[in-house]
């Protein structure tokens, strides 16, 4: 009988990435893999300067690229920081010279932000600095959003507001001429966007289930999605993957060149020092009631955190000690066909967890580079 787990090998090339070639009871299939590492976790609790030193430590590094969540408000509320994400990515851009910079995610649903505003901010960006501005998209989180619809829309609503303003996007940075929208949620009479990005800027569209996987593979570039569950590797695997497939096969698209982005929430460090962080910033987002995305009021969403075991959050929320777990954990979605990695780290070192990404894990899977990289310009 023949095992359907899946293996792999790699092919080198002195200073380029490696090929990850995939066993899964089928032909081998080449995979390039991506790492990226998310700032959000830590302007969660640092200030927003402190979250551009960092990106000192990303610019010449082995990440594919850094991003930046947007909040107003947080998972938490005790000694919480939300900054402003769109003058935070321009001055991030401004500040490195190479990786690309993008948010993960921001929400053109109508509430918080008009779509086109969005647009905007992105095409700007992308007109200033092309080929280095990613974006990402989705249906939004109460505590972001509920105080401006005043009331929290049902998802079909915000899937549906959601798809609208990734079409009303798109129609503003290619539109040749001034033009006019008529939707089912947002109406313009006149727009056309005059400063537009120079490179295309991927769209990478969050889905955290089967209908919103299905609309990022229609709609988006790409999918990010999370593993959040002690599930998630199967669900992910037999559901949020084909959902997305499907979607974007709907929409005459070949998805084998769409990439499939896994979030994680990451803890590198002591692990002590991690939990008694953690328990505060992070059990909440993990409460048995499974209400978190709903909740509106951080205050609550912190206090629900005290129903969750230790054993549970921290396996959610991937709290390790040794480099070794990530490159397991890594390779166990690998096999499923996941071939871009985002680290949404909340530990207590950025820097400690950055370095450790950087010089441990990305190595395994991409291989050492054969040149130094170049020390960067230090700006005046």
């Amino acid at each position: 009988m023949t095992s359907h787990k899946a293996h792999h090998r790699t092919q080198n090339r002195p200073g380029s990435p490696r090929t990850i070639l995939l066993y899964a009871g089928g032909p081998l299939r080449a995979m390039k893999l991506k790492f990226s590492c998310d700032l959000g976790g830590a302007s969660a609790s640092f200030e927003p300067g402190y979250c551009l030193q960092l990106l000192e430590h990303l610019d010449d590094s082995r990440f594919y690229a850094a991003w930046m969540s947007d909040h107003i408000l947080q998972w938490f509320a005790t000694d919480a920081h939300a900054p402003m994400a769109f003058p935070w990515i321009g001055a991030a851009l401004e500040r490195t010279k190479k990786i690309p910079i993008g948010l993960d995610v921001t929400t053109p649903i109508g509430g918080r932000y008009h779509p086109v505003i969005v647009a905007q901010v992105f095409a700007t960006l992308g007109n200033m600095y092309p080929g280095r501005v990613v974006m990402g998209v989705g249906a939004g989180e109460a505590m972001n959003e509920y105080m401006f619809f005043h009331g929290w829309p049902k998802w079909d609503e915000r899937g549906e507001r959601l798809a609208e303003a990734i079409e009303l996007t798109r129609k503003y940075w290619s539109s040749q001429d001034y033009f006019k929208w008529e939707g089912k949620y947002f109406l313009l009479e006149l727009m056309y966007c005059l400063d537009k990005p120079k490179k295309p800027i991927p769209i990478y569209v969050s889905g955290f289930g089967p209908k919103s996987a299905y609309l990022a593979g229609k709609y988006g570039d790409h999918l990010m999605t999370w593993a959040a569950t002690m599930d998630s590797r199967e669900r992910i695997k037999n559901e949020i993957f084909p959902a997305f497939e499907r979607g974007a096969r709907d929409a005459g698209k070949d998805p084998s060149n769409m990439e499939k982005m896994i979030c994680w929430t990451t803890g590198y460090g002591n692990i002590e020092k991690t939990k008694k962080r953690f328990r505060m910033q992070i059990a909440g987002g993990f409460s048995a009631t499974g209400q978190s995305m709903a909740q509106p009021d951080p205050r609550k969403i912190q206090a629900a955190g005290a129903d969750v075991k230790d054993e549970i959050w921290m396996e959610l929320a991937h709290v390790y000690s040794s480099p070794r777990q990530y490159i397991e954990l890594v390779q166990s979605y690998v096999e499923i066909g996941a071939d871009h990695f985002l680290f949404f780290d909340y530990s207590y070192n950025p820097k400690a967890s950055i370095k450790m990404f950087n010089e441990k894990l990305i190595p395994y899977f991409l291989g050492k580079r054969s040149e130094r990289p170049r020390k960067r310009r230090r700006h005046s």
